[in-house]
């Protein structure tokens, strides 16, 4: 599960779920910070805390509306909502009167409400084939900023009195620009997948294969796939890193490698010999190749699938010394 965070939009949304709970949680602190200052009752403080948890669960229809709405980057939406709530709990820290404190904490939790279906859509997205496990990950993050927000924004309070949310709503600031700046999810297919099929071998109709290129060792099919520019530079970096063994018994042998290439240029799992030269030396010798050029460019955004199934055929009679 770890290697989802080396998405960048992942990154994003389960540190803004992160520093958006740490907020939730702690505005309950710091109006109680306040009501010992002011002298509020418990009704007013009961009041607030109601108002603040339907604020922030009613908005979320509305906005996730507009979230669906807002083409390319929604997770700007979201870091938007973040910086929302930390400025509105910054500036009621300093209010010392009901009337004023009232109303900026009833507005924070729009910021709440802007973020989480963003947030959790965005965190599906990622990777579609394992959404489930993604959107836990992204829910535990909350989780964790839940249970610390109390603590830590106590200790807070504590030395520095109701000032002691402005280091936190600081802090929330760097999540808020992870999001302003992640890239867009991937974009979902148009049309329902049809069944998946083997990834056909080099020269099978139906396939898209790199061009050749002078003096090259290598050919590339990579199945429903029209970028040729990606294939040129797929074909380019796996055959600057292939070295043929010596001795190879006859030149019409031949290997093709298996692989998939996620949306971020890595390989998912390990390489595999589809069809085997009967030299193994030879077929260690292609798997080190594509091992070794390894990360590969970023999938092009405009494909829509999660990742990319490879065969990259190695010819001896092509190959280097």
């Amino acid at each position: 599960m770890l290697t989802f965070f080396r998405n960048r939009l992942f990154l994003a949304v389960t540190s803004g779920h992160f520093a958006v709970d740490v907020l939730n949680s702690t505005g309950p602190v710091l109006m109680a910070v306040l009501a010992k200052m002011l002298g509020l009752t418990y009704g007013q403080i009961g009041l607030a805390l109601t108002l603040y948890t339907f604020a922030g669960s009613l908005s979320q229809p509305p906005f996730g509306w507009l979230a669906d709405r807002f083409r390319g980057r929604p997770a700007m939406l979201a870091g938007l909502g973040v910086g929302w709530m930390a400025l509105c709990l910054s500036i009621m820290a300093f209010q010392q009167s009901w009337a004023l404190i009232l109303p900026f904490f009833l507005l924070a939790p729009l910021g709440s409400g802007l973020f989480h279906p963003i947030g959790t859509s965005s965190a599906a997205e990622v990777n579609r084939a394992r959404a489930g496990s993604a959107t836990s990950v992204f829910f535990f993050c909350g989780q964790v900023g839940l249970a610390l927000g109390p603590t830590i924004g106590g200790w807070l309070f504590n030395a520095a009195g109701s000032l002691g949310m402005l280091p936190l709503c600081a802090l929330a600031l760097l999540p808020a620009g992870l999001l302003l700046t992640a890239p867009a999810a991937p974009p979902a297919p148009a049309v329902a997948s049809a069944p998946s099929r083997p990834a056909a071998v080099p020269g099978r109709p139906g396939q898209t294969t790199a061009p050749s290129v002078s003096g090259s060792n290598l050919s590339v099919d990579a199945s429903d796939f029209p970028y040729t520019y990606y294939l040129r530079q797929l074909h380019a970096k796996v055959s600057e890193r292939w070295r043929r063994p010596p001795l190879v018994a006859t030149e019409q042998s031949s290997a093709v490698v298996y692989f998939e290439i996620d949306r971020e240029g890595q390989i998912r799992g390990d390489p595999k010999i589809k069809q085997s030269s009967g030299n193994e030396l030879y077929d260690q010798a292609a798997l080190r190749a594509v091992v070794d050029a390894i990360p590969f460019p970023p999938l092009p955004r405009e494909f829509p699938g999660q990742y990319l199934k490879v065969n990259f055929g190695f010819d001896p009679g092509l190959g280097k010394g």
